[in-house]
This record gives C-alpha cells, structure tokens and sequence, in this order.
C-alpha cells in the first residue's frame, strides 16, 4: 500500500501567495477609498457632472471589491497554513505509532 503524503510545502507557499495577494488588495482598496472627491475634473461641459457621478460611484465598487478580496485571501491563508499544520501533526503522529503497529501485527500473526 503506497504512502499517503501530504503536500505541506506547496500548502504553505500557497498561504505565502494568498497573504501577498490580501496584501495587495488592501492596499488597492486603500488608495481607491482615498482617491476622488472636489468637483468634475472634465470641465463645464454637457454632461460631466453625470460622468463623474459614474466614475466615482464606480471607484466606490471597487474600492468594496478589493477590500473584500483581501479578506478572502487573508482567510485562505490561514486556512491553508492550517491545512498544512494538521498534515504535518498527522504526518509526525503516524510516524511515530507506525512501528508499533508493526509490533501488533507480528503479536497478532503468532496467536
């Protein structure tokens, strides 16, 4: 019967890259909610109030897209470092009762 293994380190640089990721997006949303404000930077003409209305209200959605974004990176990651934790305490846990089981198995073939 082959060895069951898990995967831990590709677990763990994946955690790496969801926290980079969540980094990122934060920061994204910080400077969307940041950015903006005074009056239309397109001049008195026919229908520039609207377009920056429309631009605006735009950033706004965005500015809660990444936000959230980076939330659901950041609980990847944690859910993936303890993916990875649990696999290596399962991993080091069976190691250490593997040669027992052996023992059991010679007890119970000499009965």
């Amino acid at each position: 019967m082959p060895d069951m293994q898990y995967n831990t380190g590709q677990l763990r640089t994946g955690a790496k890259h969801a926290d980079a990721a969540a980094e990122s997006a934060d920061e994204a949303a910080a400077t969307l909610k940041g950015s903006g404000g005074g009056g239309s930077p397109f001049g008195d003409v026919s229908g520039a109030a609207e377009l920056h209305g429309a631009v605006g209200t735009a950033r706004q959605h965005h500015a809660i897209a990444a936000d959230t974004a980076g939330k659901n990176m950041s609980t990847a990651a944690v859910r993936a470092s303890g993916a990875a934790n649990l696999g290596d305490d399962n991993t080091d846990e069976t190691t250490r009762l593997a040669p027992r089981a052996e023992r059991a198995g010679d007890v119970a073939k000499g009965m």
